[in-house]
């Protein structure tokens, strides 16, 4: 995939470049994992993230709004070949769709995963056709709504105040939500 010049993608990357990503160390107990907070541009909607509603047929987190990801397999080469595989798999995209940008600060959860979030885009041209057994829906999230109240981090900084956003009728929580603000909170700015 060509890179296209884009004034707002350009913006969001020099704010991450401002500050290295924080690593959590890798304990034992806590499973790695990686997901993509794939942005794309489409049509006169602006910029969004491209996240998806899980099916209720996988063993976890079923039914709950997600970005693509997943664990770690013995064939990944690193944490950015896992965010990659796992967007591929679960949007049914091709690879060469698939950009990734940036790495965000890693992100211990309650169910027993440390994961490490990129940013990256995926070709606007490029139709999503999910994994039905994985994925039940596939939506964007202006970045607009990003930038907006709801998505803003209150202390504590803790599970105990993680934002719980809806939006076009998705409940968008947990982890998820703590990624987004935090993507947020750096790239997006005031």
């Amino acid at each position: 995939m060509a890179a296209v010049a884009s004034p707002w993608l350009d913006s969001i990357l020099a704010r991450l470049a401002t500050r290295p990503p924080r690593a959590f160390p890798r304990l034992p107990g806590l499973a790695p994992a990686a997901v993509l907070l794939p942005l794309v541009a489409r049509g006169s909607g602006g910029p969004a993230v491209v996240l998806i509603r899980r099916s209720n047929d996988v063993p976890t987190h079923r039914g709950q709004v997600a970005l693509p990801g997943g664990r770690v397999d013995p064939g990944d080469a690193d944490l950015e070949a896992t965010a990659r595989r796992e967007t591929c798999e679960e949007l049914g995209v091709p690879v060469d769709a698939v950009r990734v940008l940036a790495r965000l600060d890693d992100m211990p959860t309650i169910t027993g995963y440390l994961v490490t979030p990129f940013v990256g885009t995926i070709d606007p041209g490029c139709t999503p056709r999910p994994d039905a057994r994985e994925v039940a829906a596939v939506f964007d999230l202006p970045l607009d709504v990003l930038r907006g109240p709801d998505f803003k981090l209150r202390p504590p900084w803790s599970w105990i105040r993680p934002p719980d956003v809806q939006y076009a009728g998705h409940r968008i929580w947990g982890a998820t939500a703590l990624i987004l603000a935090g993507f947020a909170a750096r790239a997006l700015g005031d």
